[in-house]
């Protein structure tokens, strides 16, 4: 009989879904494994306590970012552990489970209270200016407080130095045996890198903070990332240390940050320099901003010629993406990066994508990676700022010794980092944004941030340092160009879509995945696809249900992805008795994702919404992948939406019967209008051979106009002082 604790729950990382995973390892599991959880459906559940998770027979895992659980994540693990309940504590970046009970809970409680002492008494000292001998009497303080943390600390970096010293000797063997096997082709300094590194870290004479352990385990950490290249099956060896490493790095870190934050000379001492500052000091942090924002030096980057798959541009290019706070396993986000990663890669001599968070899709596209975890993961503000502090410590060292051709940076809230390098290292800097994340919390959490100030300072740095702007659409160029930013260093550049994943199915594709989801095939399935954001039109869909099922008994609507307003779509499925005709495959790998869209007949994007302060701004990643799928769409006439899917037809256009289609690529409704879009989705249902052509014209205009090479080749040619291509050619289409 099959062990029922073979079956667990999993806990989401914000704590408002779950999913659920077999796997008979997981019973065996005693303290903390090496374990790469698979991909998970998760289903909303507020709020989360042990009550809510059921039968505590079933085990539960609670995914955490990086680090400690925070409170909430505490407290539902102790009621757990109270209950009975075999719990385990999960780091999906690190590939990592631990089996918790009573006592370790104790000891991570201990811990937390330990940092959080720490923390407030560097903070309260950062703020603090008073007289010098109530300075003294803080910094005593501190550093009577920072003794017992670095005594713990020293003792954790020590256990881990030693269990990865005990695997390096035979590694090394290795390494050496398979440099003789190939011929010399893993250079020699990879050999070396490794050797150093075990001897420092099994130094014992060395403090753990020292600057000599931290360059080694960055050489290391970079060595052995590199490794994968040359020797893959070595590498995925070493893959296994990757996450002692991290620890390593990142404990050491916090012992130097807290002897440092203890000592009042060494803090005054850098006030002066060119550095970021720490968490705890925002008004050093503004200082830092302020000298980007004011002092900017832009490197030129002009190639002699327009770079190809077969002339590529000469040197390391860097992709860099921090948003350290949200890690992403799929999604238009996720799958951005990744395919437009790919696309430079395969224009660039060589390239590497420097993350906050390890994206498994990067692997399989076969793009170089190197993950540098933040110290923390929480999306506070403060954190968000500090995070500068924290990244250009851990990348400095890295850009001095790589120089790279460039940095190509996708900006991310609070992050100056890559601005801050490339002023250093004089590397010239294309800056990626997408568009104010401070519009869309005013617009759809009718709220402000705290250091909102602080927040478009980090924005103004990397835009005035920045050889090069890329932005999404129309409405974002005029929002950075009326912040002083000249036009010609604007390139409007929309998301695009892999052709090679995102692409129709073949009859027996179509009929096999309508059977996984138990779809028939006289069904008539619309999909839509998407993180269920604010803007994504999800009151129209959950509006325009009844009308859409009503017109149709054939109609299934399939949904493929979670996000914050997926709770809203439960409700007006139950609420509406709609159960029996939707299915939910919740969040899926990306892969998955395109897999899935292969079984619907139209795609939906039923956009709704213009900022509080601006125009709708947004490039949609779904709009162009619904293109490349073929089928009929049906989409919200909204700013950039509207002009990518014309010439279009509209609702009204079927009221006497199908319309001929000749160059239109969707049906186009009214944004916001239940009716107008549940109209359109019925015309689409009643006219399948116009919703064939459409999807035939959709493709033909993202193959022509929209892949993420041609958004790629965008980038160069307005670097080599060419005309652009692709939605430049393409946006002038629209009829007036």
């Amino acid at each position: 009989m099959t062990d029922a604790r073979q079956s667990y729950l999993v806990v989401n990382q914000s704590m408002t879904a779950v999913g659920r995973i077999t796997d008979p390892l997981l019973s065996s599991m005693t303290e903390r494994h090496h374990f790469r959880l698979p991909p998970i459906s998760f289903k909303p559940l507020v709020p989360m306590t042990p009550a809510a998770l059921g039968d505590p027979s079933e085990g539960v895992i609670i995914l955490l970012g990086q680090g400690l659980p925070n409170r909430a994540q505490m407290r539902l693990a102790r009621g757990c552990v109270r209950s009975g309940r075999r719990t385990l504590l999960g780091w999906p970046q690190e590939h990592a489970l631990e089996v918790i009970d009573a006592e370790r809970i104790a000891s991570l409680a201990r811990h937390r209270l330990a940092l959080l002492i720490s923390y407030r008494l560097r903070s309260l000292f950062a703020r603090r200016q008073a007289s010098h001998s109530a300075a003294l009497d803080t910094a005593g303080l501190a550093q009577s407080a920072a003794a017992g943390s670095i005594a713990k600390t020293a003792a954790l970096v020590e256990n881990e130095a030693a269990n990865l010293v005990a695997r390096f000797d035979d590694r090394i063997a290795a390494l050496k045996h398979l440099s003789e096997d190939l011929g010399g082709r893993v250079d020699a300094h990879l050999v070396g890198a490794a050797i150093h590194v075990r001897s420092v870290i099994s130094d014992s004479t060395l403090e753990p903070f020292s600057p000599a352990v931290l360059e080694a385990i960055h050489a290391a950490s970079t060595s052995l990332a590199d490794m994968r290249a040359a020797a893959l099956d070595l590498g995925e060896r070493f893959a296994s240390d990757l996450p002692t490493l991290r620890r390593i790095e990142a404990r050491s870190a916090e012992l130097h940050d807290d002897a440092v934050q203890a000592t009042p000379a060494v803090h005054v001492a850098q006030s002066g320099s060119d550095q970021p500052y720490g968490e705890g000091d925002l008004g050093s942090v503004e200082t830092f901003l302020n000298r980007l924002v004011n002092d900017p030096k832009p490197a030129a980057l002009a190639p002699d010629a327009v770079p190809t798959k077969d002339g590529r541009f000469p040197g390391t290019g860097v992709y860099l993406r921090l948003d350290f706070w949200s890690p992403l396993s799929s999604g238009g986000s996720y799958g951005h990066t990744c395919f437009q990663a790919k696309a430079l890669s395969e224009t660039t001599h060589d390239l590497v994508a420097v993350m906050a968070n390890r994206f498994d899709l990067l692997d399989g596209l076969g793009v170089r990676q190197v993950a540098v975890p933040a110290r923390s993961a929480a999306g506070l503000e403060a954190n968000l700022l500090g995070m500068n502090h924290h990244y250009s410590d851990r990348l400095g060292m890295m850009f001095e010794a790589l120089r790279p051709a460039y940095i190509f940076e996708r900006a991310v809230l609070g992050n100056a980092v890559g601005a801050w390098a490339s002023r250093r290292f004089g590397i010239p800097y294309i800056v990626e944004y997408n568009g104010s994340e401070i519009s869309m919390r005013r617009s759809f959490m009718n709220s402000r941030y705290e250091h909102e100030n602080l927040l478009l300072l980090a924005e103004d740095a990397a835009f005035r340092q920045a050889t090069l702007i890329s932005v999404v659409s129309d409405q974002v160029a005029a929002d950075v160009a009326r912040r002083g930013i000249p036009e010609n260093r604007i390139l409007v550049n929309p998301n695009a879509v892999d052709l090679r994943t995102y692409c129709p199915g073949t009859a027996s594709e179509g009929a096999r995945i309508r059977k996984e989801l138990g779809l028939a095939a006289d069904q008539t399935v619309v999909g839509f696809i998407g993180t269920f954001g604010d803007w994504h039109g999800i009151d129209v869909l959950c509006g325009a249900m009844k009308q859409i099922f009503d017109g149709d008994p054939s109609i299934r609507l399939l949904l493929i992805g979670d996000g914050r307003r997926k709770p809203e779509v439960h409700e007006a499925v139950q609420r509406g008795g709609f159960a029996d005709r939707v299915i939910d495959a919740g969040r899926v790998p990306q892969a998955r994702g395109a897999e899935l869209l292969k079984a619907c007949d139209i795609l939906v994007s039923p956009h709704s919404s213009n900022m509080i302060d601006s125009p709708f701004f947004g490039s949609p990643t779904k709009l162009f992948e619904y293109m490349a799928m073929g089928a009929g769409i049906i989409a919200s006439d909204l700013e950039q939406i509207g002009h990518v899917l014309a010439p279009a037809l509209r609702p009204s256009d079927f009221a006497i019967g199908a319309p001929a289609v000749t160059d239109q690529r969707a049906v186009l409704c009214r944004p916001g209008d239940v009716k107008d879009f549940a109209a359109g989705v019925l015309a689409l249902v009643r006219a399948p051979a116009v919703r064939a052509a459409l999807g035939r014209n959709a493709r033909e205009a993202a193959k022509r106009y929209y892949t993420w090479d041609q958004h790629v080749r965008n980038l160069w040619l307005r670097l080599s002082g060419k005309s652009e291509e692709g939605y430049a050619i393409d946006r002038h289409k629209r009829p007036s």
